[in-house]
């Protein structure tokens, strides 16, 4: 007999690798993350995807296209000149920036009644119950910042529906967040210091606030010693 969940498990080793070097490019994601883990990040070092990691992936990308769908239908989503969006064309718009070199993909271009007629759109499917969000996740607001600091739009939607709510009076819950110089600011430093960090090779102390998820590559020596980093280990 087969056994499906053993074989299946096969697939998912555990362990560090190392992909494409991506630091000529920062992802929102990743320079929302501690300063260290998006610094190895960036070289390419990260630990392999589990079963659970590729399943929230899937369900995520499921539900965005989902919920992008039903918005052009009803005529919400914008193209970046202003004009209505074409369901059957419709694309997520990528931003992109020189300085620091930023590229990320926003959500939807949401028609809006503010004084650009437009807001940034972040769609968010979280692993708890929407009762719980009572603001909307620091790293979730700061990655709509940058693209509202991109597309110079002055306020940003972040729609969060629940993994584990499924009740259809309460699917979704909304927060409308308006643009932070200042915050924006800093965020657009934070990429700055990581570019500097990179092209000098010098590894970042991680964030104070830093909970480490991948300990076995931050602070890994051997690594440090082969890629003939500078800075501390600790």
């Amino acid at each position: 007999m087969i056994d499906l969940p053993e074989v299946l498990q096969t697939a998912y080793p555990k362990g560090i690798v190392k992909g494409p070097d991506k630091s000529h490019r920062i992802s929102p994601s990743r320079l929302l993350n501690c300063m260290r883990g998006a610094f190895m990040k960036s070289l390419g070092y990260d630990r392999q995807n589990d079963s659970i990691s590729e399943q929230n992936l899937s369900y995520g990308t499921m539900r965005h296209s989902a919920l992008q769908k039903r918005l052009l239908d009803l005529g919400m989503l914008l193209n970046p000149d202003g004009s209505l969006a074409d369901g059957d064309e419709y694309h997520e718009e990528m931003l992109q920036m020189d300085d620091p070199p930023f590229l990320g993909y926003m959500d939807g271009r949401l028609k809006a009644d503010n004084s650009s007629g437009a807001a940034v759109l972040e769609i968010k499917t979280i692993g708890k119950k929407l009762s719980a969000i009572l603001t909307p996740q620091y790293n979730h607001y700061d990655q709509a910042l940058l693209y509202m600091y991109v597309t110079g739009l002055p306020e940003a939607y972040i729609l969060y529906e629940s993994k584990l709510e499924k009740s259809p009076s309460v699917p979704w819950k909304q927060f409308v967040v308006p643009y932070d110089e200042e915050r924006a600011n800093a965020l657009i430093k934070r990429g700055r210091d990581l570019l500097k960090a990179l092209e000098t090779r010098k590894i970042p102390l991680p964030d104070k606030d830093c909970y480490c998820r991948m300990p076995e590559v931050c602070f890994n020596k051997k690594i440090q010693q082969e890629e003939e980093l500078g800075g501390f280990i600790i």
